[in-house]
């Protein structure tokens, strides 16, 4: 792999349900398990594993910010905070055309805001999935697709002739 190909945490992009919240966060950290159930059979001489279901959780870590803009992280947090589920996308590269996302639906599970003597106030919190699954997908895979959809949507229908 080539160096240039690994990317600077610094593009990095998070979305909360479109709104984006990495403009105040420092750290991102998604995490993905699966739980796995023992096949092991008889004569075996080692255990087999199959995998289960899927999990995910997402961190970040940022900082406070009392703006009244409806898109500062707090404002985003306390929204939703009780709120359900919310679409969370994460862009680890940043979130130009041909980057990868990982996208999936989850709840907020908690979050903290501290402040120390020397230090700007921190703002750190985690989503948890629900219900739903993470994908992984390239931006210009879904446009490329989306794009072939209205194409075929758009060509005149063809007039088959069959003999009788």
């Amino acid at each position: 792999m080539a160096i240039a190909d690994r990317g600077m945490g610094t593009a990095a992009a998070l979305y909360l349900s479109g709104a984006k919240i990495s403009g105040d966060s420092n750290s991102i950290t998604l995490d993905v398990s699966a739980d796995v159930a023992e096949a092991s059979a008889f004569e075996q001489t080692t255990k087999s594993y199959l995998q289960s279901l899927l999990d995910w959780t997402l961190a970040w870590d940022g900082f406070y910010s009392s703006a009244t803009a409806a898109s500062n992280i707090m404002g985003l947090i306390e929204a939703a905070r009780g709120a359900g589920t919310k679409q969370l996308d994460f862009y680890p590269q940043g979130s130009v055309a041909g980057n990868r996302k990982w996208s999936g639906v989850g709840i907020l599970t908690g979050y903290s805001v501290g402040a120390a003597l020397a230090d700007a106030v921190s703002l750190s919190g985690s989503f948890q999935n629900t219900k739903s699954y993470i994908r992984i997908c390239k931006r210009q895979d879904l446009r490329s697709y989306l794009r072939k959809l209205c194409m075929i949507a758009m060509e005149k229908p063809k007039v088959i002739a069959m003999p009788i």
